[in-house]
């Protein structure tokens, strides 16, 4: 089992697509809920490519994966300080470890779902209508319930999580404090374009219009479309 496994890991392009879910089927009917299978169904609908067509597929997905953690263990376990000469206990700890760290990475995807499928509602041509107006007060309940259990399990500002703290404090219209903690982002990945847009879109809601053009100037020049010959 633990082979195949491995190899959904490996089928993660869409060309395979018909071999992962086959693959997965096979697993998950010997094994039901079989949580690297959920894991790796997760990441496959969270790729880059991918993600934003299947948001509500991409939800499901990440709640199943929640689902199957026990929380009531992890709270219990995590509140009583380690032994550290107690070899079960580290066993254990390293066991729940990981499955703190897949709640956890399940919170943050579902988190970023809610968040596009938000975004994608607004700007939608129905974004007035009555039915989405219920859409759109439904996603924000969920994105509110989904960062507080995040909260309760990680710091959500540390570099793995931080993007959708910084999403939470632009949709609270806090965005002084978003363009404050994406800056020490970009800090640590100066490179990053999607970053650097992301903080030109933010100086722009802040009605910061020098300084938006001046990034805007910058970006020109840190990806020209072009390269002068030499």
């Amino acid at each position: 089992r633990d082979l195949k496994v491995a190899r959904l890991a490996k089928l993660q392009g869409d060309k395979k697509a018909e071999d992962f879910d086959r693959l997965a089927e096979e697993i998950l009917e010997n094994t039901p809920n079989h949580l690297p299978v959920l894991v790796e169904q997760l990441k496959r609908l969270d790729s880059e490519a991918n993600r934003k067509k299947n948001l509500d597929q991409l939800i499901a997905a990440a709640e199943t994966v929640i689902a199957q953690i026990d929380t009531e263990t992890l709270a219990k376990h995590y509140g009583v300080k380690l032994n550290p000469d107690d070899d079960d206990a580290k066993s254990e700890r390293a066991n729940l470890d990981k499955k703190l760290n897949i709640l956890t990475d399940a919170l943050y995807r579902k988190g970023r779902a809610l968040g596009y499928l938000d975004t994608q509602l607004r700007e939608s041509e129905n974004a007035e209508s009555d039915n989405s107006k219920k859409q759109l007060e439904e996603i924000d309940k969920q994105f509110e319930a989904n960062f507080a259990e995040l909260q309760k399990w990680a710091e959500t500002t540390d570099d793995k999580f931080v993007l959708l703290h910084i999403r939470r404090e632009n949709r609270h219209d806090r965005i002084a404090s978003a363009l404050k903690l994406l800056n020490q982002k970009i800090s640590r990945s100066p490179h990053d374009k999607k970053l650097l847009k992301k903080r030109i879109r933010l100086l722009g809601e802040l009605n910061w219009g020098e300084w938006k053009a001046h990034e805007e100037t910058w970006q020109i020049r840190r990806f020209p479309s072009k390269y002068q010959p030499f």
